[in-house]
């Protein structure tokens, strides 16, 4: 109550499952950070984020669409880092990839008419990458990386 506070914190963990699962899918869908069940210890890491691309008629009532996500993972391989954000016509994505670890990025094809993909500052033909469903499958070693398409 507004009186006696939260309660008696010795009954709460304040870690419930219910809000765990809301963090996964937040690092797994939003920031798209991903295992390889096949590559346990996140030695291969897979990044699949899911911008929003809603359309307005698509959200409810008051809602903005997100145009930003960052999160941060402590794995046992090291640290693993994923941004994105969106400006008028590009989509931005930053990565960190510990040492010892490579990772497999899928990312998402807005524009399938865009013929340029920017990976850390270098400019490759978007046919260069091989698809997959509406994604482009980028092969990342480890360090930090920024990759722009547009959108």
């Amino acid at each position: 109550t507004r009186e006696s506070g939260f309660g008696d914190v010795g009954m709460n963990s304040f870690n419930h499952y219910a809000y765990g699962a809301v963090g996964e899918w937040m690092y797994k869908y939003m920031a798209g950070i991903d295992t390889d069940e096949e590559k346990p210890g996140f030695k291969h890491i897979l990044f699949r984020p899911k911008p929003d691309t809603r359309q307005e008629s698509e959200m409810p009532c008051g809602q903005e669409r997100i145009q930003w996500v960052r999160a941060s993972y402590e794995s046992v391989s090291g640290t693993i880092e994923a941004a994105w954000y969106m400006e008028e016509d590009t989509f931005t994505y930053i990565v960190t990839v510990p040492k010892e670890s490579y990772a497999t990025l899928y990312l998402p094809v807005f524009d399938p008419n865009a013929e340029t993909v920017t990976v850390d500052g270098k400019v490759y033909a978007a046919d260069s990458f091989p698809r997959e469903g509406d994604c482009l499958v980028l092969h990342l070693p480890c360090g930090k990386h920024q990759i722009e398409a547009l959108r």
